[in-house]
């Protein structure tokens, strides 16, 4: 029964470290996206001035870039599930010498 716990264990901590990394992952491209657009607004208003007049179309450009970031590394990941069977078959394809031994000794512990 020891094994076991120490599977689950494991497992958890996969899940744990995979949220960890998807966060830390959206984080940075959110910053570089944010960093990029005002130097490209910079840049474009130092180059060509008369593109200060026009910025509706500029924010709504970056806000739809902005929603789109959030959604996809911060809200779907809220909302998909990660089962301790996903955490298995994801340290499986990284190890295969394994040989879907994780996977089993997972799903024939419960």
């Amino acid at each position: 029964m020891e094994q076991q716990a120490h599977i689950e264990r494991f497992l958890n901590r996969v899940r744990r470290l995979r949220s960890q990394t998807l966060v830390l992952s959206g984080t940075y491209n959110l910053l570089i996206y944010i960093i990029g657009s005002y130097l490209l607004a910079c840049l474009m208003a130092w180059v060509y001035p008369p593109a200060v007049e026009r910025t509706g179309l500029a924010i709504g450009i970056f806000l739809a870039g902005l929603v789109y970031i959030v959604f996809n590394f911060f809200i779907r990941n809220l909302f998909t599930h990660f089962s301790r069977d996903d955490a298995a078959l994801l340290t499986e394809s990284t190890y295969p010498d394994l040989n879907n031994s994780l996977i089993n000794s997972s799903q024939l512990g419960r």
